[in-house]
């Protein structure tokens, strides 16, 4: 008997932690972040027309999603987030194969990076200066140029 109230209590208790988790959030596990919008980025087309480099970061989001597409064209290429004391953590897109040159320099709060497969190329001093405490690099990377984590203190 004694074995069936232990057994009701913790099914009640189980119940009730459940519920409570869906009304804070905390059951949407896996959930995808969104995106930054268009407009918080300048961005070039590529001269082929295939895919869009962002060239400056104008938004002022902590926690940054990079779109994997702008104007429906894959995003390949990025830099521009230099000297952004706002942005803590990144998530990069799948689309980006290319971190271009000082893309992230002395952006002193950052502190997360998510770095994607299929990304080919970090350029030099691409995070240089950061707050960046670690970093796992792709099995895809053929290129990570000089000194691209200079100055990292924490990293």
């Amino acid at each position: 008997m004694k074995t069936a109230k232990r057994f009701a209590m913790l099914a009640g208790l189980a119940l009730a932690l459940m519920a409570v988790l869906s009304f804070t959030g905390c059951s949407k596990k896996g959930e995808i972040a969104k995106a930054a919008p268009e407009s918080d980025f300048e961005f070039k087309l590529s001269e082929d027309g295939t895919f869009i480099a962002i060239t400056k970061y104008k938004g002022n989001a902590k926690n940054l999603v990079i779109p994997e597409t702008i104007q429906g064209l894959p995003v390949a290429s990025i830099r521009g987030f230099y000297y952004n004391e706002k942005i803590k953590s990144v998530v990069i897109p799948s689309s980006v194969k290319v971190i271009e040159s000082s893309a992230f320099a002395d952006c002193a709060s950052l502190e997360k990076i998510t770095l994607p497969e299929g990304l080919l190329y970090i350029g030099s001093v691409a995070f240089g200066c950061t707050g960046l405490t670690s970093v796992t690099l792709p099995k895809s990377l053929e290129c990570l140029g000089r000194s691209a984590f200079f100055s990292c203190d924490n990293l």
